[in-house]
């Protein structure tokens, strides 16, 4: 037989479960903000550039903070960098340049 301390705890545990299960889904369910200062816009991208292409190309300048590229209509994306500086400089480097062969239009 379970002592009164054991029941307490146990649903103590339960609630703090349940707790912690109801905070990790309004985590995912909160809109993500990203820092304009640090995001930019990459239009021109052809069906098959994925978020792994992207990240790669950016990485060059600069760490990688957030990707997410369109499907539905596609063509564009966007890509969060760490610093003001390497967006900068990213933008720079890659507006005009080439993605899977096509140009791009890459702007803060």
């Amino acid at each position: 037989q379970a002592s009164s301390m054991e029941r307490f705890n146990s649903q103590n545990m339960i609630n703090l479960l349940m707790l912690e299960f109801f905070l990790k889904v309004q985590q995912r369910n909160e809109k993500q903000t990203w820092d304009k200062e640090c995001k930019v816009f990459i239009g021109g991208l052809k069906y098959n550039v994925g978020k792994s292409d992207l990240i790669d190309i950016f990485s060059h300048y600069g760490h990688v903070k957030n990707c997410w590229i369109a499907r539905r209509p596609g063509g564009f994306g966007f890509v969060e960098m760490l610093s003001r500086r390497d967006t900068e400089r990213a933008v720079r480097c890659l507006n005009g340049s080439f993605v899977h062969g096509f140009k791009v239009k890459v702007e803060m």
